[in-house]
């Protein structure tokens, strides 16, 4: 005979297993908390540096003297939470935003941009850490276009792009070309290519703007270059074609995307106790360091940028009496 008694007198608790289903079921809460308030803070901060690097970019557009195209990335090495630390202090991690390619631009549509000179090429400014209490700033800033001077002959037999003409079309020779401005001595000079091989003495000569040519730069390559502004009197073959190069600056739009951060954390603790008649007393010291490098690319090598963080409070010390 069974004594059922004697059983339910005698069973096994179920307070460990519900302990242990707890423990289990807190820390899953727990991390998927931590995940989520780690990702508000990370969004928060993206949209933050968004706005900031928008803010700086219409701030120099208007201070400008000069119309020029203001393009600014900002990055900042932010601080986020992470439950895996095992000293509490979190996780450091770069936020990054610019403004557009073509960045932001202030004029009042009587003055065009100007690529002449290196006070007026297209740039991008690149800030680091702008509102840190713990480090210093720092600006760098690159131009990444610039003029291709080049003779005028240099668009004969070479493929080229005609406004409006959907073919590539080949300039056979140099006097199928002339200098054309809109009005005569105003406004800026263009390239006028007569797109038939005769003198265009006929009622209709069909004629285009050249708009690019492909030729091999010794800055950046075999591309299609476009037509900023000729040199020579309005009617005559063009001497001299200054063309529109956007990777010939000190980085370009290849170089731009090949940016790198590398990143060293060092953190260690110890704990010292003294004892004297009448307490003890405990002092932990924290030695946390983080070194971010942030390479840039640039056309002439890299530039790096080196950032160290360290603790604020690195020390702390209890005293307890006897």
């Amino acid at each position: 005979m069974v004594n059922f008694s004697w059983i339910k007198e005698n069973r096994p608790g179920n307070k460990g297993q519900s302990l242990a289903e707890v423990a289990v079921f807190g820390s899953l809460l727990l991390m998927v908390l931590a995940y989520m308030v780690s990702q508000g803070v990370s969004f928060n901060y993206e949209q933050e540096t968004k706005m900031e690097a928008f803010r700086r970019a219409m701030q120099k557009a208007s201070a400008s003297n000069v119309p020029k195209a203001q393009v600014v990335d900002v990055r900042k090495d932010v601080e986020t939470p992470d439950p895996t630390d095992m000293f509490g202090l979190g996780g450091r991690s770069t936020v990054q935003a610019r403004t557009g390619a073509q960045g932001v631009y202030w004029s009042n549509n009587s003055t065009p941009l100007d690529y002449a000179t290196l006070d007026t090429s297209e740039s991008v400014q690149y800030v680091f850490n702008p509102d840190s209490n713990l480090v210093a700033p720092v600006i760098r800033e690159y131009t990444t276009a610039a003029l291709e001077p080049e003779p005028g002959s240099i668009i004969v037999n070479t493929d080229s792009i005609l406004k409006g003409v959907n073919d590539i079309y080949n300039i056979g020779s140099l006097a199928q070309t002339k200098v054309y401005q809109q009005e005569p001595g105003y406004g800026t000079k263009q390239v006028m290519v007569l797109m038939n091989d005769t003198d265009c003495l006929e009622d209709y000569c069909e004629k285009s703007i050249l708009d690019s040519t492909k030729y091999d730069s010794a800055r950046s390559g075999l591309e299609y270059y476009g037509v900023y502004d000729v040199s020579g009197n309005a009617g005559d073959p063009p001497a001299v074609i200054d063309f529109l190069n956007p990777n010939a600056g000190q980085m370009n739009s290849t170089l731009e995307v090949q940016q790198v951060v590398n990143k060293d954390i060092k953190r260690d603790s110890t704990l010292g106790l003294v004892e004297n008649a009448n307490s003890y007393t405990s002092t932990e010291s924290l030695n946390s360091a983080e070194i971010l490098n942030h390479v840039i690319i640039t056309s002439s090598g890299r530039d790096d940028v080196t950032v160290t963080f360290g603790d604020a409070e690195p020390t702390k010390t209890w005293t307890t009496p006897k």
